[in-house]
């Protein structure tokens, strides 16, 4: 009977407070310029007409307030299992879902699909089209499901995002060894090229992009959307709506403008990707960094409408976060990629020199003083 109580009263006090959770970033989606005594008042307000707080006593609906109006920070969450009596434990039990079977199921459809595509099988383009719209459904549904757990209902401790944080530094170290396997083949190539490309690199008849061209124009707008993300971070461990507004909005569309050039390179290319060596690692190289890129964006734009929804404090933001550290990774991997593709085969050593020694006292001086 006890645990029965217990169990209800569990349930009772969880319905509330993602209830109230609800309702504060409601209140501040609503009236962004509102202060904490507004809010307060609100809340207050909002209590007295809650029917199930009007059917409790006065000490248990004065503790569910206090509850609601504190951060659901590792500390809320103790002593509100040591209310209930619960063995308290700071992780998260994920619940079991469906989206993430639903999500790899789309990735495999749309890639199948995509390589019918390139092989010009009938019908591949419509049923590409129907696999891309299955993907994003599912991942919709995914990321939804995660953006509750972690706004809504509070299961994202200070432990778990720790844990969040070393997940995602591993998912950035795997992705440094994807593009070391394909630096290695490029300079693999280059520095020993073979017999049947005449020991060139790039071959005869085959012309490397000039770097001064638009090259050198993308590289200075990943840089600046590098400082630019960088200002919205600023911005939102300060608590400054505009800035992290301004920051966002300078990265997104630098980001839009750099996926155009890339695109309009490749249409001035003169060699295809089965046209040798050079050719096959320079548009995999450009062309995976391009889809990072692509990816980096979307995630951009999804946090830029989580923060005008107000999803995100100043003490808890880390799926923001990620999305700051993923664009960093892509802006340097796109510096290595500028360094040998385009000044290193050029034979400029004295430019290459200078620019990587450049690169790096940008990114020694950031880290320093960040």
């Amino acid at each position: 009977m006890r645990s029965n109580t217990k169990a209800s009263n569990y349930k009772l006090i969880k319905e509330i407070r993602i209830k109230f959770r609800k309702f504060f970033i409601f209140y501040k989606n609503r009236f962004p310029s509102c202060t904490e005594k507004d809010l307060s008042n609100e809340f207050k307000r909002q209590a007295t007409f809650d029917v199930i707080l009007s059917k409790l006593n006065k000490k248990s609906r004065d503790f569910l307030l206090n509850l609601c109006m504190k951060d659901q920070n590792v500390n809320a969450k103790y002593k509100l299992n040591k209310v209930l009596g619960r063995k308290s434990h700071l992780f998260h039990v994920v619940f079991p879902s469906i989206w993430p079977f639903l999500t790899s199921m789309g990735a495999f459809f749309f890639l199948s699909y995509l390589l019918f595509f390139v092989n010009d099988v009938e019908n591949a383009v419509k049923h590409l089209f129907f696999a891309f719209l299955f993907l994003g459904w599912s991942v919709h549904h995914w990321f939804r499901a995660i953006i509750d757990e972690a706004t809504f209902k509070g299961h994202h401790t200070l432990v778990v995002r720790r844990g969040l944080i070393y997940g995602f530094w591993l998912f950035i170290a795997s992705e440094i060894m994807l593009f070391f396997g394909l630096f290695w083949a490029f300079f693999h190539c280059s520095i020993s090229p073979a017999i049947q490309v005449g020991f060139l690199i790039p071959a005869a008849g085959i012309q490397n992009v000039p770097y001064l061209g638009v090259p050198l124009f993308n590289t200075s707008l990943l840089l600046c959307s590098s400082l630019s993300v960088t200002l919205a971070h600023k911005g939102i461990i300060r608590g400054s709506f505009r800035v992290v507004l301004d920051g966002l909005f300078i990265t997104i569309f630098l980001g839009l403008t750099f996926l155009f050039l890339q695109i309009n390179e490749y249409k001035s290319c003169m060699y295809n990707i089965s046209d040798g060596a050079y050719p096959s690692i320079f548009y995999m190289l450009t062309g995976l960094h391009g889809s990072h890129v692509f990816v980096g964006l979307v995630w951009l734009i999804i946090s830029l409408f989580r923060i005008i929804k107000r999803h995100f404090t100043t003490r808890h933001y880390a799926g923001f976060l990620f999305a700051i550290w993923y664009w960093h990774f892509v802006d340097i991997i796109w510096i290595g990629v500028y360094c040998s593709i385009y000044i290193w085969l050029a034979n400029s050593v004295l430019i290459y020199h200078l620019f990587v020694g450049f690169c790096i006292f940008i990114i020694l001086f950031y880290f320093t003083n960040g």
